[in-house]
């Protein structure tokens, strides 16, 4: 039926989403995505079409390129501005948390391998996403201070298009997990030892973040 209908209108978009459920119902869900993805190289701007791609490819299990087909979509025409005017709530606050560093293999480097950061890999440039971002034709704020965060979140989310939050960060933050394994301890305190050139700095925002975890700030504190 739904090849029928395709045959009579190629680019109907209910059609195709049409067949992409009756193929998910049927457990053809990797042809679903296929199709899907072909149909968007065409058609870019087809929004419908990026959703139900997006949510077929979070239910595969592909859940770090769930988006894709909408990220292609941009990096093809980053000026299509028309792509978010479609949307009924234009609204989309999209956080980089810019510490100039590649920190997740930093400190997988320090507490899997006992390993100190390396800066020839590990440096990253400080690139302007907020201007980048404004240069695209959304709204971007740039947070550069702690008491800034609150009012930066208020303006995202009453702008009326997408926005870019670009938040300086502090790389020697540890993103600390719910339990640290005693190999884990004896493995960062073997990178720190090693020489690693923010030893100090890491040490301190670790305890820094271990006693707020133990005893977090009061709302008047934070207020």
């Amino acid at each position: 039926m739904f090849e029928r209908a395709l045959a009579l209108a190629p680019h109907d978009g209910a059609v195709l989403l049409g067949r992409a459920a009756a193929q998910l119902n049927d457990g053809q869900i990797e042809q679903a995505i296929a199709d899907l993805d072909l149909q968007l190289r065409q058609h870019p701007g087809w929004l419908a079409g990026h959703g139900s791609l997006c949510r077929l490819r979070w239910l595969s299990g592909e859940r770090e390129q769930f988006a894709a087909s909408f990220e292609r979509a941009v990096a093809a025409a980053p000026r299509e501005i028309a792509i978010w005017r479609e949307w009924a709530d234009p609204r989309l606050t999209v956080m980089v948390l810019n510490n100039a560093d590649l920190n997740m293999v930093t400190w997988e480097e320090r507490i899997e391998g006992g390993d100190p950061r390396f800066a020839g890999s590990q440096s990253l440039p400080d690139f302007p996403y907020a201007e980048y971002a404004r240069m695209l034709g959304l709204h971007a704020i740039r947070v550069e201070r702690p008491e800034d965060v609150g009012p930066a979140w208020d303006e995202a989310l009453a702008a009326d298009r997408p926005c870019m939050l670009d938040m300086k960060a502090d790389p020697n933050v540890p993103p600390l997990p719910p339990h640290v394994t005693a190999k884990q301890v004896k493995a960062y305190m073997s990178a720190l030892l090693k020489g690693d050139s923010s030893a100090l700095a890491t040490v301190m925002a670790s305890a820094k973040e271990a006693w707020e975890g133990m005893f977090p700030p009061s709302e008047k504190e934070t207020a």
